[in-house]
């Protein structure tokens, strides 16, 4: 719908309000009370009525709505009442003539023009609305395409809403939507490697990410690992694990995973699963045809089933503490996808986070729960950046006994897989573990060929740099790993063994190691050595 006054247009569908070929800027909430005030025009609107009808799931004072009142005011500029009247102890009335019509809708390739980015080998799809200088990442859930946003009238208005805050950036994930295809289960390294590619393809250097259910967990690890390229952390509907443990009741039990198996092997294509995750709207005929088409252009069946055996795996409890971003919670309380217990579990071991819990059913927010999700969102834009000075990394140690060893070698060979050297120490940082693991094989190889036995510890944990050196529990954790491994061995912490499930690699047991701050090294990366991609 759009609504014509003097020479504005307030696009309902859009979200826009525009005077001539300009779009005006104007916050949520101010479109939001200017939309109610023009669509409820003949007559006087109470205060309390718009705090019931607008915000109703979280709490906003009246200073609140004067402030929206006065940006609309600004935004139309109505600087004498002449559009917006206040009534005295009554509330406020929308004055000024109206005229109404429904809205053309904007051709497709307007609405959606996908890129693409080379990240290694394979292709991500990615596209972007919206300007200004707040970025917002949308990072979905397990197979959910981003075209999906631009195929029903309620989402695409809820991402022009959106990118009225700034410039909004989606994109699929690797095997999903328009990204390439993959054969090999990929890894949480390697997603967090093409969202790093999509976001420097579009020249952004610090977002806030937005990461949605199975998203979450991606979100984390690229936060707790470029903590300098994030501006804030919005989980909504997230976890930390998927799947249900001893010590994590809260995840997929067995028979619910079982349950997604067959549907995927029988009855992929249907939409259930795209149903599921917007709760009470599951039965709406238009949302069941659009399920269906997400469902269908997410993923093939086959590639559904190799991302669920992924995302099964994942776990990233013990990188909690590691985020240092400005992070919120939200998650709906009647969540019937991802139990609530996952957001507040989340918001527990974040440190700093902020929990907003909203009373729905809609597990991804897309149809209900908006107030809460831009909640979420202010708080994180009003909220200045925290730096700690510290950063989630892997280190890799090497310890080669007595004597000078060819450092310039081993940095040359660390550079190879994008490590970065400790000033003194013989030890590496890197962006991934898999590639500290491939880059500990090829160091031990070349030592060995000059006659120095070695050996090698590969951990991720939160470090610092103090003075050119690696400092921190992780790096110290690292040093440990690697004084007490074997000769000709690259031992790695339970930490790097849970992050690389799905990649070619293969581990032994060895026997617990006690290290710094309770962490244990157990487990033995493969040797030979795997083919790991230098980059």
């Amino acid at each position: 719908m759009i609504f014509r006054f003097d020479d504005f247009e307030l696009d309902t569908a859009l979200r826009q309000l525009r005077r001539g070929p300009d779009v005006r800027a104007l916050q949520p909430r101010a479109f939001a009370v200017l939309e109610y005030l023009v669509r409820h025009r003949d007559r006087v609107v109470p205060k309390e009525e718009l705090l019931e009808k607008l915000w109703p799931d979280v709490v906003v004072t009246d200073a609140s709505v004067q402030r929206a009142i006065s940006v609309a005011r600004t935004a139309i500029d109505d600087d004498g009442g002449t559009r917006i009247r206040t009534v005295q102890k009554h509330g406020y009335r929308f004055v000024a003539p109206v005229a109404a019509g429904e809205a053309a809708p904007p051709a497709p390739a307007a609405r959606f023009r996908p890129r693409f980015v080379q990240s290694g080998d394979v292709h991500i799809a990615y596209h972007t609305l919206g300007e200004g200088a707040l970025d917002l990442v949308i990072v979905t859930g397990w197979v959910f395409p981003m075209r999906a946003f631009f195929d029903h009238p309620e989402l695409e208005a809820w991402m022009r809403e959106l990118a009225a805050l700034g410039r909004v950036i989606l994109f699929d994930k690797r095997g999903t939507g328009l990204s390439d295809r993959v054969k090999a289960l990929p890894t949480l390294e390697q997603r967090v490697d093409d969202l790093r590619a999509v976001l420097d393809a579009v020249g952004s250097k610090s977002a806030i990410l937005a990461g949605v259910s199975e998203g979450g967990p991606l979100s984390l690890v690229y936060a707790a690992t470029f903590p300098e390229r994030v501006r804030g952390l919005l989980l909504a509907g997230a976890f930390a694990r998927w799947a249900a443990a001893p010590d994590y009741p809260q995840g997929w039990t067995p028979q619910v995973v079982e349950g997604l198996r067959a549907y995927i092997a029988n009855a992929w294509g249907k939409g259930e699963t795209i149903r599921a995750i917007v709760g009470s709207r599951a039965q709406d005929p238009a949302v069941v045809a659009w399920a269906a088409r997400a469902e269908q252009e997410g993923a093939s069946p086959g590639a559904a089933r190799d991302l669920l055996e992924m995302n099964l795996r994942i776990d990233v409890r013990p990188l909690l503490p590691a985020v240092s971003v400005p992070t919120v919670v939200v998650h709906n309380a009647r969540d019937r996808v991802i139990a609530a217990e996952n957001g507040r579990y989340l918001a527990a071991h974040i440190p700093g986070a902020r929990l907003v819990e909203s009373d729905g059913d809609d597990h991804v927010f897309f149809f209900q729960g908006h107030a809460a999700f831009r909640k979420a969102l202010e708080l994180l834009m009003s909220q200045a950046a925290q730096d700690r000075g510290s950063f989630l990394t892997t280190v890799l140690a090497v310890e080669t006994g007595e004597g000078d060893v060819d450092r310039a070698a081993l940095d040359a060979a660390a550079a190879r897989f994008r490590g970065a050297p400790d000033g003194e120490a013989l030890a590496w940082s890197f962006d991934g573990p898999q590639r500290a693991i491939g880059c500990a094989h090829a160091m031990l190889a070349l030592l060995a060929a000059q006659g120095r036995p070695a050996r090698a510890g590969v951990h991720c944990g939160e470090v610092a740099r103090a003075r050119g050196r690696l400092a921190g529990e992780g790096a110290e954790v690292a040093r440990a790993i690697a004084r007490a491994a074997a000769v000709d061995e690259v031992w790695v912490s339970r930490v790097v063994r849970d992050l690389v499930h799905g990649a070619p690699l293969a581990f032994a047991e060895r026997d617990e190691v006690a290290l710094a701050g309770n962490w244990s090294a157990a487990v033995l990366a493969s040797v030979p050595p795997p083919e790991i991609s230098e980059r």
